[in-house]
């Protein structure tokens, strides 16, 4: 008997933390804030098996919100950037900072077509590119940077995966649009 008070608990936390069957993610305020503050649409659909967390020690701490997915340990950093100067240095030194700089490693940025970027992203300038991350060479990052000059932010997307098949946009990649 007193061990179910304790298991009560510990399932009552842990479903607090947690996706619901209603697809509502969890994330810290300050993301909560920004997404309301710049009006921005979140497709839970692309974003399912991620969880919230904090653990970002192989990657710069200035990132907005952190994923992870639970069944194959890829992650997502996305992080808002306000009246950025010029979005495409700024996406480009997000890459390289997080990018190996080996020179067996290369990093390859992709336009997108001006039609998408107006009418799926509903942003001004958008750009995709692909890298190998620092310390995981087993792995490859992927990311999108799209920004809104009405609203004078830019969102930066990356994923972090074992298994991200080349010239193939990831679903998660597209998980946010204004």
């Amino acid at each position: 008997m007193k061990l179910l008070p304790i298991i009560t608990f510990i399932f009552l936390s842990l479903g607090a933390n947690c996706q619901t069957e209603n697809k509502k993610i969890i994330y810290n305020q300050h993301f909560t804030d920004l997404v309301n503050l710049y009006k921005v649409h979140i497709d839970l659909d692309s974003l399912e098996n991620y969880v919230l967390t904090d653990n970002i020690q192989d990657f710069a701490q200035d990132w907005d919100l952190s994923l992870v997915n639970l069944q194959d340990r890829s992650r997502i950093l996305i992080r808002f950037k306000e009246s950025p100067t010029f979005p495409h240095i700024t996406f480009s030194s997000s890459i390289t900072n997080l990018m190996n700089n080996s020179i067996d490693h290369a990093v390859a940025f992709y336009s997108l077509d001006p039609y998408f970027v107006v009418s799926e992203l509903n942003a001004d300038w958008a750009a995709d590119c692909s890298f190998v991350p620092k310390g995981k060479e087993a792995a490859m990052g992927y990311g999108r940077s799209f920004y809104n000059e009405e609203r004078n932010v830019q969102i930066i997307t990356i994923i972090i995966a074992q298994d991200i098949p080349l010239l193939n946009t990831p679903t998660p990649i597209n998980a946010l649009r204004f």
